[in-house]
């Protein structure tokens, strides 16, 4: 049944969810949690889970600019860093 539920958030691409089924679910039957707590803190996890995933992106699609002018630019692999001939 545990792995049907993770399959279903997987497949709605709810995979903040999918992650906190497992721990949640074993929280909410120690502490007798209400449904209404645990899907609160299942939209909390996606929420954080879609937060990370978004920086991430915004960080790799940032393409932050290295000057030729500097000496901290490697032309080959088009890295920033120290050129080790200079």
């Amino acid at each position: 049944m545990s792995n049907d539920i993770v399959a279903a958030f997987k497949a709605l691409s709810l995979h903040g969810m999918a992650s906190a089924w497992p721990e949640m679910l074993g929280t909410a039957r120690m502490k007798a949690l209400d449904h209404e707590t645990v899907m609160h803190q299942l939209l909390k996890a996606e929420r954080a889970q879609r937060e990370v995933r978004s920086m991430a992106y915004q960080m790799r699609a940032a393409r932050f600019p290295c000057t030729p002018r500097s000496r901290w630019v490697r032309v080959r692999s088009g890295q920033c860093g120290r050129d080790p001939g200079a």
